[in-house]
């Protein structure tokens, strides 16, 4: 993989003071590590811009403080944009040690050309879109190529365990997790006002008593008394 450069300076302006240096052009930094104290550093922002625009969460940094000719090699940690401008507000580098195995996670890149690729009845469905790996800091791969020249037919699938690994790299996933699938989404059934009305009136007519159906007959009043009224006693 490229090394990339950056050239940073001591940073002497800390706290909220940091904002003039963000208004004159300039980025705070913070390069952190196993090892090291943390170094409070500064760079302009458009050669960090360039950087970041060249450089992913995996790529190695030969970043330079002031005029001392030795280089601290780093990898992007954490980036912080301002949520409405996006303008870079501030950057984390964090100190790798060469000869150290170290956990990344590295990007899939999906390449070729799947012949359902143009079809509007199926899709192709990417479960995932990068893979954790375990390496010396020179064996990160740029990333893991998913070749899906043969995904033709709905079902057809590619695993973890059918990713070409490089053989000096450990892989950290489940190798029967699903990578990507020929997928076929289920049919959706859109209502149309005709049927909705329709199904209104199908409704509204179980509802009622059908014609020709007799109503119930009235509850009978109850029995008079079987005594005669006027009927002597004996």
């Amino acid at each position: 993989m490229e090394k990339l450069a950056l050239h940073t300076t001591t940073r002497k302006v800390l706290g909220k003071k940091v904002k003039a240096l963000r208004r004159n052009g300039i980025t705070p930094i913070h390069v952190f590590g196993h090892g090291i104290d943390s170094l409070a550093l500064q760079a302009d922002t458009p050669e960090i811009e360039k950087l970041l625009r060249r450089a992913g969460a995996t790529h190695l940094i030969a970043l330079s403080v002031d005029k001392i000719e030795e280089k601290h090699n780093v990898m992007i940690s954490s980036v912080q944009r301002h949520s409405v401008s996006g303008n870079l507000i501030h950057v984390d580098f964090h100190q790798i040690q060469m000869g150290e195995r170290i956990i990344v996670s590295v990007p899939l890149h999906f390449m070729g050309d799947s012949p359902v690729a143009k079809s509007k009845s199926v899709i192709l469905l990417r479960n995932i879109s990068s893979i954790r790996i375990e390496c010396l800091p020179d064996d990160i791969p740029l990333n893991i190529p998913v070749d899906i020249t043969n995904l033709a037919n709905v079902g057809d699938s590619i695993f973890v365990k059918e990713l070409k690994i490089p053989g000096n790299v450990t892989l950290l996933e489940d190798p029967e997790e699903l990578v990507i699938r020929v997928y076929r989404p289920k049919a959706e059934v859109v209502e149309t006002p005709v049927a909705a009305a329709a199904a209104t009136a199908e409704a509204a007519a179980a509802a009622t008593t059908p014609k020709g159906t007799t109503a119930a007959a009235p509850e009978a009043a109850p029995a008079a008394p079987t005594g005669d009224k006027g009927t002597k006693k004996s």
